[in-house]
């Protein structure tokens, strides 16, 4: 009883740090309609956002222009003059071959005494098979009431603020590329704030900035009211191949703060992604930070460029702790240096020997590594149980958060039961000399090759290593001094680590939760002397304990692992039809046919590629033939046909009468020198590509102008054209999909779509034209 003096306080600095961790990073609360005019609400926002996410309103669609008639005419109301800017965008190099009609909306607030000039960016087209609450109402509904809350104050933003909404984001940030390339005033522009969402709640978290940052950081944790930043995140990203709207303006030499809440991704580019699943939190969230941001950079003269990167992370007070990444490597070094000395010192004391240091770093590591193995081995076992988690595209389970605490306790009670029993071998220094030896490796390594990530390292070892050289052998000793140091030295270990070993599931999914299971293994590891004083009178109990409430999360997980109304199961089916052999099919991407799928595929479907169809729904398609329907052929026209002394010229007119998206292959090895549509060309010589995908409003005529050697023989294109909606005729012989159903998120092919395709043969035009 004497010792549990000591314990508790222990326990309850233990359990704070981690919950206290999670707690300043969290949304504030959503202000009502009734707050002050000059305040941003989330409920006077959410109106915005119902009547944007009313309906699918992808690139082409009357739904699209429904949307941008919206916004035109509440930024009319709000004293502005927005303008429509249309044309082609086009992808970039990485993916030059997705094209797109665009229209965006672009205002601009003047400033009083402009110094500066600032951009606000969201997109307001969503994916086809998803309302696109959080991506992206979200975002324009921030910008417009925060707009609102800066025209209710009488005096104005002495610097300039342009706004700009973009059409295609999701068909390949075709209307960014259109702005970047077109926009006039486009290098007047000093700062780019991005506002995206890949879920449904959680943290607005300002994930990713532009290069050599140093001069945005501090005006950042000085503008937002709630920042939620790390530069963790920020490298991270970089080595990843996600790309948003800031992306193209980062691209165009524009510096930019990139901002998204990430929980819930299940609801990303889905039909639940509704109002009603959006958290009102994450919107007051974005739109504080966003009016906190404008309020600052809208009357700052704040820096254009600097030299280098900074460090950034969140503190206890709610706040930024920043500085530059070149103190990282010498912070590495200074703790590298210290480790080194305090453990000659054990060395020469015989506190620790050789042999002990290398058991206990072998120990480590092979704990480690049984854990992310269990984790790994674990979720393959619960993804053969339940099979039915394959139908989820995203590859995530919708109670994924089940897993992350069954795993997350076994791995901690594993942890515990073997160093537990070493415990009765080795001392506490002896045991801790090997985790540290990780921890001090890591923070050399990432300071040297990813300086902005070498914090999450650095810092918790640092003090860990300031509490282990002034405890010494007192480590295991109970007394207020003890209790004090331990508190102190490991919180920060604490506090940094605990919210990455969540999101680490959160953005990479279930699939990767042995990641998080190895950073929470470095992470008791380094508190293990924190750990082992509040646990060595009962030590095989809390191992015993946390294994059973493991077995518990698991035994609920498997419990509601089903779909129903709330977690809904993904499927697809598409009517597709080759027009040049009438032959026509269903089509499906799922694992095996379901009971409502099977009305179209029958029982006896077939699996593999459907003959006479080149769409690339990959080789395990499930598939029945249909009857073929009544889908006229494109109609081309030519519009000019001309020569120069080694290339022929030939312009088209294109009707395909229906349709937004259409893709267009050709043979590699054909001779084709350009490609052109309205007039831009898309394809020249020296960047000609194999494909092309053009999202387009087809009911509307398209002017395609090719190039091609003169001597060589013309060219043939196939042409595949994607309509929303399964054919109305035909519904009436099927059931509706059942409320516990949505379609399967798709990026171009969507679920539930008509496709029609054909092979275009110039000659066969020319020969038509005579």
């Amino acid at each position: 009883m004497d010792t549990f003096k000591y314990q508790l306080p222990l326990a309850f600095v233990l359990i704070f740090a981690i919950w206290f961790s999670s707690y300043v990073i969290q949304p504030p609360e959503p202000k009502p309609e009734s707050s002050p005019a000059t305040e941003f609400s989330a409920e006077r926002a959410f109106e915005h956002i119902e009547a944007l996410a009313q309906s699918p309103h992808p690139l082409g669609t009357p739904a699209n222009d429904s949307a941008r008639t919206y916004i035109m005419d509440k930024l009319r109301e709000l004293g502005l003059k927005p303008m429509v800017q249309s044309g082609i965008g086009i992808g970039s190099s990485f993916d030059r071959g997705l094209v797109g009609n665009t229209e965006n909306i672009i205002a601009k607030i003047n400033g009083s005494n402009p110094q500066r000039t600032i951009l606000l960016m969201a997109h307001y087209d969503s994916k086809p098979n998803t309302l696109g609450a959080g991506d992206d109402a979200s975002g324009v509904a921030a910008i417009l009431e925060s707009i609102r809350a800066i025209k209710s104050k009488k005096e104005s933003l002495q610097n300039n603020v342009w706004i700009l909404l973009t059409d295609g984001e999701e068909r390949g940030l075709l209307g960014a590329e259109l702005f970047a390339d077109e926009f006039e005033e486009l290098q007047e522009i000093d700062l780019v704030l991005n506002f995206e969402s890949r879920g449904s709640s959680g943290p607005s978290m300002m994930f990713e900035t532009s290069e050599n940052n140093g001069h945005l950081i501090p005006h950042f944790a000085r503008a937002t009211p709630y920042p939620v930043a790390n530069s963790l995140m920020y490298t991270v990203y970089k080595l990843l191949p996600n790309d948003t709207d800031l992306s193209v303006t980062k691209r165009a030499g524009l510096d930019g703060l990139n901002f998204a809440f990430t929980e819930d991704f299940l609801h990303y580019h889905t039909m639940l992604d509704t109002p009603e699943n959006l958290s009102l939190a994450s919107v007051q969230h974005h739109g504080s930070n966003l009016l906190g941001s404008i309020k600052h950079f809208g009357n700052t003269n704040f820096d254009q460029q600097s030299e280098t990167e900074f460090v950034y992370f969140n503190n206890a007070t709610g706040g930024l702790i920043y500085y530059p990444s070149g103190w990282s490597f010498p912070l590495a070094i200074v703790t590298t240096l210290l480790f080194i000395a305090f453990l000659i010192y054990l060395f020469r004391t015989k506190q620790i020997t050789i042999g002990r240091y290398l058991g206990s770093l072998l120990l480590f590591l092979l704990t480690i590594t049984i854990g992310a193995l269990i984790t790994y081995l674990g979720w393959q076992v619960f993804k053969t149980l339940h099979p039915h988690y394959q139908w989820i595209i995203q590859g995530e389970a919708y109670n994924h958060t089940w897993y992350f605490w069954g795993f997350s306790l076994l791995n901690a009670g594993l942890f515990i039961g073997i160093y537990s029993w070493v415990q009765n071998k080795l001392s506490t220094q002896q045991l801790i000399s090997g985790p540290f030896t990780i921890w001090i490796i890591l923070s050399l390594v990432t300071a040297w090759y990813l300086p902005t990530a070498a914090y999450i390292f650095t810092w918790p070892a640092l003090m860990g290593l300031a509490g282990w050289i002034i405890l010494g052998d007192d480590l295991t000793t109970y007394s207020w001094k003890s209790v004090i140091v331990l508190a102190v030295a490991f919180f920060w270990g604490l506090f940094i680590i605990s919210p990455y070993i969540r999101l680490v599931q959160v953005m990479l999914t279930t699939e990767m939760l042995a990641v998080s299971m190895v950073v929470l293994g470095l992470l008791i590891g380094l508190s293990w002397p924190l750990v082992w004083q509040i646990i060595k009178n009962h030590k095989y109990k809390w191992a015993s304990g946390f294994t059973a409430i493991a077995i518990t999360c698991f035994v609920i997980a498997s419990f509601t692992s089903g779909f129903g109304t709330t977690y809904k199961k993904q499927n697809s089916i598409n009517f597709v039809q080759n027009l040049d052999s009438e032959t026509a099919y269903w089509v499906s991407r799922d694992p095996q046919a379901d009971e409502w799928t099977k009305q179209f595929l029958s029982d006896n479907y077939h699996k593999g590629v459907p003959a006479k169809i080149s769409i690339p729904f990959g080789n395990n398609a499930l598939y029945q033939k249909a009857s073929p329907l009544d889908i006229s052929q494109p109609q081309f026209e030519i519009l000019s046909d001309s020569s120069s002394e080694t290339q022929r010229h030939l312009t088209l007119q294109m009707n395909a009468h229906r349709g937004i998206a259409m893709k267009m292959n050709w043979d590699p090895s054909s001779t084709i020198t350009e490609i052109a549509i309205e007039g831009k060309s898309i394809f020249d010589a020296e960047n000609m590509g194999q494909y092309l995908y053009y999202f387009h409003d087809f009911t509307e005529a398209v002017e395609l102008s090719f190039s091609f050697q003169k001597s060589a023989k013309l060219p043939s294109f196939q042409f595949t054209f994607v309509d929303p909606g399964l054919p109305t005729q035909l519904l009436d012989s099927f059931q509706p999909r059942p409320d516990h159903m949505i379609p399967a998120p798709y990026s171009v092919l969507s679920s539930d779509a008509t496709i029609w395709e054909t092979e275009v043969n110039i000659n066969e035009i020319l020969s038509q034209d005579e």
